[in-house]
């Protein structure tokens, strides 16, 4: 069991970051403004249409990235969930079966928005949803992000009191 929270810590964290590089430090203005500096100290014009094509080509790449973590992530999830169930789920108290199962409508959500937002490159009826999607995504993030936060300092409690 050790085993698979470190591995889920790690995904975690990989899925993190890979949200965050894309959006910051990789966004599609980031990536003009480097075209641009290199363009001018190459002497070469380039267009701001084709600019654009590129910094989507490239981020796109991150968010691919991101979204087969994401799968990972989930899966590890579900097979971890599946095992507590099966194994531990008798010893838990109601209050931890609830926060379980809020964990796992969370991830279920989280998972079910990044898929639409990953599939729109395949599917065209999905690109009309991607700004409602994009946020449901982000704001469940923050609410993933707390649950995780209540987890561990839940676990760091009760190690205290050993």
């Amino acid at each position: 069991m050790k085993l698979f929270h470190v591995i889920l810590a790690v995904l975690f964290t990989v899925l993190v970051f890979s949200g965050i590089v894309p959006s910051t430090f990789f966004s599609k203005e980031a990536i003009i403004d480097n075209m641009i500096i290199g363009a001018t100290m190459s002497d070469i014009e380039l267009l701001p249409a084709d600019m654009l094509h590129v910094a989507r080509m490239l981020r796109r790449e991150m968010w691919d990235f991101h979204a087969y973590i994401g799968f990972a992530f989930y899966a590890s999830v579900f097979v971890y969930l599946t095992i507590i169930i099966k194994n531990r789920w008798s010893f838990y108290d109601n209050a931890m079966k609830f926060y379980i199962g809020i964990f796992a409508l969370t991830i279920t959500f989280q998972f079910i928005t990044g898929v639409i937002l990953w599939a729109r490159q395949f599917i065209e009826a999905l690109v009309a949803y991607k700004e409602i999607v994009m946020h449901a995504h982000f704001l469940s993030s923050f609410m993933f992000i707390g649950i995780l936060l209540l987890h561990i300092a839940e676990r760091a409690y009760k190690a205290s009191r050993k």
